[in-house]
């Protein structure tokens, strides 16, 4: 079951507060920290997969869910990614890494304090996924 968000405007998808830069050709979003969103075959874009967790997946073994509103999440993860030198860097399959990295507060429903946030390649800043981790 796919939530259905708002998509926006050019510069703040899904209603985001940050402004996010759009790449026409390579069809990638960027907002300011860093990060790219690319196209995503099932969700339409990577934004739109990582907006899924704002809202519980019953289908989903496991499935963690932001606690703030459809318009912070990008904001955020641009925190987080900021703090990047301070992550745990975990190795995944398919050349992707996991970047957990703590935060001074809650982040998640279930008292997460933590954000992962999966990327292409390490240093590369592309977008996989993101989600609260306990």
């Amino acid at each position: 079951m796919l939530a259905q968000f708002t998509k926006g405007s050019n510069d703040r998808p899904y209603g985001q507060e940050l402004p996010v830069t759009y790449d026409r050709q390579t069809k990638t979003w960027a907002p300011p920290a860093g990060l790219t969103y690319e196209p995503d075959d099932t969700h339409g874009d990577r934004i739109h997969h990582v907006m899924q967790h704002l809202i519980p997946n019953v289908e989903k073994r496991t499935h963690s869910v932001f606690n703030v509103p459809e318009s912070k999440v990008l904001t955020l993860i641009d925190e987080a990614w900021r703090r990047e030198s301070l992550a745990v860097v975990i190795k995944q399959p398919k050349n992707s890494f996991a970047y957990d990295i703590q935060m001074d507060r809650v982040v998640g429903t279930k008292d997460e304090k933590t954000i992962r946030v999966v990327i292409e390649g390490k240093g590369s800043g592309n977008v996989i996924t993101s989600f609260p981790l306990k």
